[in-house]
């Protein structure tokens, strides 16, 4: 069975606002609520490379600048299935289109 991922561009995030792989990752990402909440991994990308992936137990919705946004409370996988993934980098990586953020994918 396939498993809903989410994949996020997390550069401005950690080298420009200098939060951690797992602050970066978690939100608030300008995405569908009802899509979001399908998603059983979410998975941070850093210059083109998958540096970290979470397990999301909870989202929520906030607003930010008057738009609303989802963000998640997970847990970081483990080394197996983190490596599964990073396998995968470059299927992963096709999912985002020109400026795209965020990329969804069955996999």
């Amino acid at each position: 069975m396939k498993k809903e991922v989410l994949a996020v561009k997390i550069k401005n995030a950690v080298h420009k606002d200098g939060k951690d792989y797992y602050e970066a990752t978690k939100g608030d990402w300008r995405a569908a609520r009802d899509r979001v909440r399908k998603v059983e991994y979410v998975i941070g990308v850093l210059d083109k490379e998958v540096v970290c992936v979470y397990k999301p137990l909870v989202w929520e919705t906030v607003e930010k600048n008057g738009r609303k946004r989802q963000r998640f409370e997970g847990k970081e996988v483990d080394k197996s299935t983190f490596n599964t993934f990073k396998d995968m980098q470059d299927d992963i990586l096709k999912g985002f289109g020109v400026g795209a953020s965020i990329s969804y994918k069955q996999i």
